[in-house]
């Protein structure tokens, strides 16, 4: 009767363990990108990090992995199994994204990106859910994230971010600045040119607007819902 539980008990571990370890999936590619002038990457539940490349190709690492935060509504691995990393290329425009087997939502998934984008060359970012840092590119940035924190300390180049519920980080170190804007429905937004403190005018006290205008070329329109906005810039 003992030995009939123990196998009964090691049975029962090893099919949680199988239903609960669904295999990742680790997709990797690096493009020649030949004229094109802008990467979307397309995000859904997880996080995002973005430097700049060292040579002028992209390059791009993505990792999912099932969400284990509810066991019961776990994706198998025939569902990770049948994850795929969809690559849409024009000739100005290529745009990345995990194309998901019917049925799965995209909760079900925590991914990772972990991309390498050369100089001068636009990224358009998107994150449903989760952390986003961007470091060292050139080309200009637009990005949206529905809810989550971003990260952003980049040497130069044009910004719009809009964030539904988050904090925003911003560092520009060689900014040519332009015009600036920020803005948040509920929170609070913080502007600083070259050390200097820009003061803003509140929303009804639970909101803030800020404003600057420079004689550069970049501009920076930052927009959040629901959080807090502190942007850096520096010109010298």
């Amino acid at each position: 009767m003992k030995f009939r539980m123990i196998i009964g008990l090691v049975l029962a571990m090893v099919s949680m363990s199988v239903f609960a370890k669904a295999d990742e999936r680790v997709f990797e590619q690096t493009l020649e990108l030949d004229g094109v002038k802008r990467v979307l990457i397309d995000g859904g539940v997880g996080t995002i990090d973005v430097h700049a490349s060292d040579d002028d190709k992209l390059h791009v690492v993505v990792t999912a992995e099932p969400d284990d935060d509810d066991l019961s509504k776990a994706p198998s691995e025939e569902d990770m199994a049948g994850i795929e990393l969809d690559v849409d290329r024009s000739s100005r425009r290529i745009k990345l994204e995990l194309d998901l087997p019917a049925g799965m939502d995209v909760d079900d998934v925590q991914e990772k990106w972990e991309v390498r984008i050369p100089a001068g060359v636009e990224a358009e970012l998107e994150l449903g859910v989760g952390q986003m840092d961007v470091e060292g590119v050139t080309g200009g940035l637009l990005i949206s994230v529905g809810v989550g924190e971003l990260n952003v300390d980049i040497p130069s180049g044009p910004i719009e971010i809009s964030v539904g519920v988050g904090d925003v980080d911003v560092s520009v170190s060689k900014a040519s600045i332009g015009k600036v804007r920020l803005d948040t429905t509920v929170g609070d937004a913080r502007l600083r040119v070259n050390g200097e403190r820009i003061e803003g005018s509140s929303h009804f006290g639970i909101g803030n607007s800020v404003k600057y205008k420079g004689d550069g070329q970049d501009e920076v329109e930052v927009s959040v819902k629901v959080g807090e906005v502190k942007v850096e810039l520096d010109s010298q």
